[in-house]
């Protein structure tokens, strides 16, 4: 006759706990990390056709935008934003 441990007790416990929640986010129901035909996915506003903006420098940008220019938005680029803090000027 075999006996267990508390410390397979708890062992097992944990792996059960392990499995329910692996379970839970497996079986999480329709929603999905991916993308499925026909959902409804934004697009990027500029294409590229659409010329984007040059910026000569941070006296340009201020001149055109009266803001800084930010990380991902058109007429950014690193050598606008020398200490790559994603803001330009």
């Amino acid at each position: 006759m075999k006996i267990r441990t508390r410390k397979a007790v708890a062992g097992s416990g944990a792996a059960c706990l392990m499995g329910v929640a692996v379970v839970a986010v497996l079986g999480a129901g329709p929603q999905s990390a991916y993308a499925e035909p026909g959902d409804d996915i934004m697009t990027p506003t500029t294409s590229k056709s659409e010329p984007r903006p040059y910026y000569a420098n941070c006296v340009d940008v201020y001149q055109n935008l009266d803001r800084p220019l930010l990380r991902g938005q058109p007429g950014y680029r690193p050598s606008l934003d020398p200490d790559g803090n994603g803001i330009a000027c």
